[in-house]
């Protein structure tokens, strides 16, 4: 495992007014400009290190206090091996690794790093303690979300051909608490970052708001199907969706969760994901489409647009954003100039952009030429990031 020096935002040459360190590369091919104003107040970074895993990441979580980083990997396309279950201290300690007879299909882990919750291929959802022993076993075949608070998991099942549950709630021993039962298609969930009440989308336009108690709080309708949704904090949360009808296309509806819509508006572009900051003032929305990688910001009031950004190039892997207090983490993909033989080459980056969409930092990918980022994962509390590439590299980043 290797260690990285600390790295400073405004410490290094600018490249068209934008930053891109790519640090460790093998090669290392020309960045074009990013679609941001540079912000003011610039961020700075650590490297806490870096680890080269012997096939892809397909699925990493980060706990949010402890810092640990739980990845999931695959036998390597050409040089075969195992599936792997890998636990990696904040530190850089492998605390364990494991082979599993089956692919990771999703995975969690608590705030404080001592269970991972991992669903399988095989549909068995199975908890491990920090050392690697398994806990318990249960019939799952559904996507695992922990619940700190309660110390619940809720575990969504997303992709049921035939539905008959929303999602299986469990404790923290596995046992089966209760279940969520429903005749039609569940589309998506969310759960508020004060973990105080699950949002939950089904086909036909239909939108339900439970509480921490799992109870039924409110009924919404829409027009169409909802892509996405998301609840905010608080005892009076507001909840955004994303919904398309064949008719008017795409809209934005922003709802009081316990009473009613406040304002609804048509949307220009694609979009795929919504989620609402912690103020439960402001929405950041994210899209990719032909027409290019999307990113906005919405008021949670009137649904207003407060800022939007386009990156031209349509992104071949379109990953989630994340949010801060006052940040928000996304990854874009651009067309760059290799160094030798001037050949155009993809190239992924991941940004942290502020509340009026400028950039703050422009993390650096320690990637192969032309390998682009997997996934990510964010702690707002210890401001550490996950980032996995798929050239089979993991590293932990600490934003100051």
């Amino acid at each position: 495992m290797k260690k990285a020096n600390q790295l400073t935002l405004g410490a290094v040459p600018l490249l068209l007014g934008f930053l891109f360190a790519c640090g460790g590369c093998s090669s290392a091919p020309d960045k074009p400009t990013l679609p941001f104003e540079r912000s003011e107040q610039k961020m700075e970074f650590d490297s806490l290190w870096e680890e080269e895993f012997p096939g892809p990441i397909t699925d990493l979580a980060l706990a949010k206090k402890s810092g640990d980083l739980v990845v999931a990997t695959i036998p390597d396309p050409d040089a075969g091996g195992k599936h792997l279950l890998t636990l990696i201290s904040k530190a850089g300690k492998k605390l364990f690794q494991m082979k599993s007879p089956f692919p990771v299909k999703s995975l969690d882990i608590t705030d404080d790093g001592t269970r991972v919750i991992v669903n399988n291929y095989d549909g068995k959802l199975i908890a491990f303690d920090r050392e690697g022993k398994s806990l318990w076993e249960a019939e799952g075949g559904c996507k695992p979300t922990v619940v700190n608070a309660t110390k619940r998991i809720v575990c969504f099942h997303d992709d049921d051909t035939k539905p008959s549950f929303a999602f299986d709630l469990y404790d923290f021993d596995g046992k089966r608490i209760s279940r969520f039962t429903t005749r039609v298609d569940v589309l998506a969930m969310k759960i508020s970052d004060d973990e105080k009440w699950l949002a939950l989308a089904f086909a036909g336009g239909r939108i339900t708001l439970l509480n921490d108690q799992y109870k039924v709080e409110k009924e919404q309708k829409i027009t169409g199907e909802v892509l996405d949704l998301g609840i905010s904090n608080g005892e009076n949360p507001r909840l955004v969706v994303i919904s398309i009808d064949n008719k008017k296309g795409e809209s934005l509806s922003v709802f009081d969760a316990r009473k009613g819509v406040l304002a609804s508006l048509p949307l220009s572009y694609h979009v795929e994901q919504v989620e609402i900051f912690p103020s439960g003032k402001l929405a950041t929305l994210y899209g990719n489409s032909p027409r290019g990688q999307y990113i906005a910001v919405h008021s949670v009031n009137d649904a207003t647009l407060q800022w939007q950004k386009l990156e031209p190039r349509y992104a071949d892997y379109s990953l989630a954003v994340r949010l801060g207090e006052d940040r928000i983490l996304a990854g874009f993909e651009q067309i760059g100039t290799g160094p030798k033989n001037g050949v155009k080459s993809r190239v992924s980056r991941l940004v942290v952009l502020d509340l009026d969409g400028k950039l703050k930092a422009d993390l650096p990918l320690k990637t192969a030429e032309g390998a682009y980022l997997y996934s990510f994962a964010y702690s707002p509390s210890r401001s550490l990031v996950g980032v996995g590439t798929d050239d089979k590299r993991l590293q932990l980043l600490e934003l100051k």
